[in-house]
């Protein structure tokens, strides 16, 4: 039989351009601009390891083929339903956690069933903050 997917929950949500500040909007519009890409905020520190922290604003690319050691976009779980979206690196054909309190965790395994890749980061914006 297969094995069981560990237990993950939602690590980002999808952002409108129309919600954020007029200058951040413009920006993001030029880089996903010509691209199949969609604006996501992180909510996990499982790539930290790759540079990106909780908060942070993220393009994710749909039409992009991952590579080994990007840092992409996946849902776990099977349907599109119950399916959970998670943020990991890439290295053929798991998805592995870079963050330094959390590098024990299982690598998820990329079956195209329970783990797909639904695109790969090419960009992301960090607020200065308070």
């Amino acid at each position: 039989g297969q094995a069981s997917l560990p237990r993950v929950e939602n690590e980002g949500r999808p952002v409108l351009l129309a919600n954020l500040p007029e200058d951040i909007s413009r920006y993001l519009s030029s880089v996903t601009a010509g691209r199949k890409a969609e604006i996501w905020q992180l909510a996990t520190d499982l790539v930290e390891g790759a540079g990106y922290l909780v908060g942070d604003l993220v393009v994710v690319d749909r039409g992009q083929t991952p590579r080994a050691h990007d840092v992409v976009m996946a849902e776990v779980g099977g349907n599109h339903v119950s399916a959970k979206s998670v943020f990991r690196v890439y290295v053929p054909p798991y998805l592995l956690v870079v963050s330094p309190g959390a590098m024990l965790q299982s690598p998820l395994l990329v079956d195209d069933t329970r783990v797909v890749i639904i695109g790969v980061i090419v960009g992301s914006l960090r607020s200065r903050g308070g």
